[in-house]
């Protein structure tokens, strides 16, 4: 690729665990930016990449630095974002990109996205999305070569989950579906930015929202006041972005609790149905299946609000 100059990292309205400056760290520092969001699935999955090689390598001269960019309004949060920086043990410098500088000065448009940054300065490599893990790794240890030839580095690593398997097969999923009017799919009439009661019928079509009960649809997000919302997708798993404040939702999977086989982390049985506890602003995992297939997903609350949800499809 042409080396072009890395833009300094200025417009930040916060900054975690220490400032950067990209001007001080020419000579003998190499920089990994990692322009992520905390809610974002694609994300949260690249970040035990980079717990191990900022251990590996932040005493070689390397130096990680999250772009924290949000992608729904919520997300521009601080103390929600220090939460999930500590529960994901990210202890790298982190900038609050709140108002899209870093991310306009980059000219990204993608969760995650990673550069590499040499110790001239420049954009030695550039990577989009997940994977590409060891190819990532190798570029990393070539830049610290740069800075000092003769540095004992290890052999990259090769997977360090299962899903990253290169064996794997991925079959269709349902993409990421959006639960606010601007850019999600709804059954039915949507009331904006109202208290309305939907009766929607059931989705016949995946990635598409059919809402019940008494729930407010505004531009980001919906707003279950009391009432349910039900969502046919193709995969093996199951996201939710969500907020609310310690509110339990119950969840059914084709019309039934959902089957020990099938529990995500997030869920927890109680008189043999099951919930899930929605008590802050994150992305929950609801459904975790080896096996793929088609399934419909209710989930009824009072006072929680749904931003996404994203569907995995891989397995060994």
């Amino acid at each position: 690729m042409v080396k072009v100059m890395a833009p300094e990292l200025e417009g930040a309205t916060h900054w975690i665990n220490g400032k950067v400056e990209l001007r001080k760290l020419r000579g003998n520092k190499v920089v990994l930016l990692d322009f992520f969001e905390f809610t974002c699935i694609n994300c949260i999955r690249t970040f035990p990449y980079l717990r191990e090689w900022w251990k590996r390598y932040r005493d070689k001269g390397l130096i990680i630095v999250g772009i924290h960019t949000p992608e729904f309004e919520r997300s521009k949060d601080i103390n929600f974002l220090k939460r999930e920086l500590e529960r994901y043990d990210i202890t790298w410098p982190v900038a609050v990109d709140n108002e899209y500088k870093i991310w306009d000065a980059y000219a990204n448009m993608y969760w995650p996205r990673k550069y590499l940054i040499n110790k001239e300065g420049y954009i030695v490599y550039d990577h989009i999305g997940e994977g590409k893990y060891r190819e990532t790794e190798i570029e990393i240890q070539k830049a610290l070569m740069e800075i000092d030839p003769y540095v004992k580095l290890p052999e990259p690593v090769n997977i360090l989950r299962p899903e990253d398997d290169l064996r794997r097969v991925c079959y269709p999923r349902t993409p990421e579906t959006y639960a606010g009017y601007l850019r999600g799919r709804f059954i039915g009439k949507i009331a904006y930015d109202k208290e309305h009661k939907y009766s929607d019928p059931e989705p016949k079509t995946d990635g598409v929202i059919s809402l019940r009960g008494i729930c407010r649809v505004e531009s980001q997000r919906v707003v279950l006041l009391k009432g349910k919302v039900i969502i046919t997708f193709k995969g093996n798993s199951a996201n939710a972005v969500m907020f609310g404040k310690g509110k339990k939702m119950e969840v059914c999977i084709n019309g039934k609790p959902v089957p020990p086989a099938m529990r995500g982390e997030d869920i927890f049985v109680e008189n043999g149905r099951t919930y899930i506890f929605v008590d802050s602003y994150r992305m929950y995992n609801i459904i975790n299946s080896e096996k793929w297939g088609i399934h419909t997903l209710e989930m009824e609350g009072d006072g929680v609000e749904i931003y996404a949800f994203t569907f995995g499809s891989c397995a060994i």
